[in-house]
């Protein structure tokens, strides 16, 4: 009998996986892999959302909100040279931010030719654990931060469909 559970599930599974169409987004300068239906977060929710000094310019996510991408394209000066930096002043600054925060990876490497920083981290929030998969690069001369997050109940189901998103990104 369980092994007809398990067969049935994962049956089910593959009835419904999330399918990813190529989305061009920030002037036609970035192109990623994003599950089919997903919409742009209104500037309202991405307040409520991203509720710092300065959230994100651009979000994407489901219906519900609970998983999205969001890319902001900020005014810092960068470069392939000055990741390592980033890296390390951003780390320092989640940390800080969450002091409970479960690193499960951090690091450089090479994206369809393109040097990206990334991490991966799951952080506490008063309703829910998130995880946070990040990449960070330049473009532009400036630096670019592009961060899937997802409630970590769903991230079993979620995290293959994250991996797919973040390593399809490319540079235009």
């Amino acid at each position: 009998m369980p092994k007809l559970f398990f067969i049935f599930i994962l049956s089910f599974s593959t009835v419904f996986p999330v399918e990813l169409e190529k989305k061009l987004v920030l002037d036609n300068k970035v192109e990623i892999l994003m599950p089919r239906g997903w919409k742009p977060m209104s500037e309202e929710l991405i307040k409520i959302k991203y509720p710092g000094a300065r959230p994100p310019k651009l979000v994407y996510s489901d219906n519900t909100g609970a998983i999205s991408i969001a890319f902001n394209h900020t005014d810092s000066k960068a470069s392939a040279e000055t990741l390592e930096k980033y890296r390390d002043v951003l780390k320092e600054s989640l940390e800080n931010a969450y002091p409970n925060a479960v690193w499960e990876e951090s690091g450089i490497r090479e994206i369809n030719g393109k040097k990206i920083g990334f991490f991966k981290v799951i952080t506490d929030t008063p309703a829910d654990k998130i995880f946070n998969y990040m990449l960070f690069t330049d473009l532009d001369g400036k630096l670019l931060i592009c961060s899937f997050n997802c409630v970590e109940k769903k991230l079993k189901e979620w995290r293959p469909v994250a991996e797919e998103m973040m390593g399809s990104i490319k540079f235009r």
